[in-house]
C-alpha cells in the first residue's frame, strides 16, 4: 500500500473526529473533509448533491465539525495549483479499493486512461467491473483523479458528481 493512502482501521472508525470545511477551488466549490491523519472526503458543494450530508453518509458514526486545518489547506491549495504537492489521505475502503485508489493516483495531469488501464495496473487484468465500483466510491473528487477514467471506446463512463462536472475537469486540465 502507498503510504500517501492511509487505511481507516476497524478500531478507529467509532471514534473519529472529521473536520470540514468548504471554499472556492479552480474547479468549483467544494467541500473536503480531513482526520487527524490525512484527506477523507472531497465532494463539489454546488452540485445537485447535498455534499454534507453525503459526507456524513460516508462514516456516520464519526464525529463532525466545521473546522479548517492543514490537510484541507494542503488540498485547497493543490486544487488551485499553488502546489503539486497532494496531502495524504486517510480513507475508508477495502484492500482493492485503496489498490484502485492508489493506481489513479500515478495517473498524470490531463491524462486519460481506460478501465482496463487501472485494472492491468493493480495486476487483476479481468476486474473491469470491480475496478469500476471501486472508481465510483472514491471519496476524494479531483485529488483521487478517477475522472481521468473513461471507456476503452473513448466514451466517458461514469462519474459520482455527473459528467458535466466530469467534462469540465477535463477539460480544465487539457488547458
Amino acid at each position: 500500500m502507498s503510504e500517501t493512502i492511509l487505511k481507516i482501521t476497524t478500531a478507529e472508525i467509532c471514534n473519529l473526529q472529521l473536520n470540514y470545511s468548504i471554499s472556492n477551488t479552480s474547479f468549483g466549490e467544494m467541500l473536503i473533509s480531513s482526520t487527524e491523519k490525512g484527506i477523507f472526503y472531497a465532494g463539489f458543494a454546488n452540485e445537485n448533491k447535498n455534499v454534507l450530508a453525503d459526507l456524513k453518509s460516508r462514516l456516520p458514526q464519526a464525529n463532525f465539525t466545521e473546522k479548517s486545518d492543514i490537510f484541507q489547506q494542503q488540498a485547497f491549495d493543490f486544487l488551485n495549483g499553488k502546489t503539486k504537492q497532494l496531502p495524504p489521505f486517510h480513507l475508508k475502503g477495502t484492500d482493492f479499493q485503496i489498490d484502485v485508489w492508489n493506481a489513479l493516483l500515478k495517473t498524470h495531469f490531463g491524462q486519460k486512461v481506460s478501465y482496463q488501464d487501472i485494472a492491468s495496473w493493480i495486476g487483476k487484468p479481468k476486474a473491469c467491473r470491480a475496478v469500476g465500483s471501486a472508481i465510483g466510491k472514491n471519496p476524494v473528487a479531483v485529488l483521487i483523479p478517477c475522472h481521468r477514467v473513461v471507456q476503452s471506446s473513448g466514451g466517458l463512463g461514469g462519474f459520482y458528481w455527473g459528467l458535466e462536472v466530469k467534462k469540465r475537469i477535463l477539460e480544465k486540465e487539457k488547458s
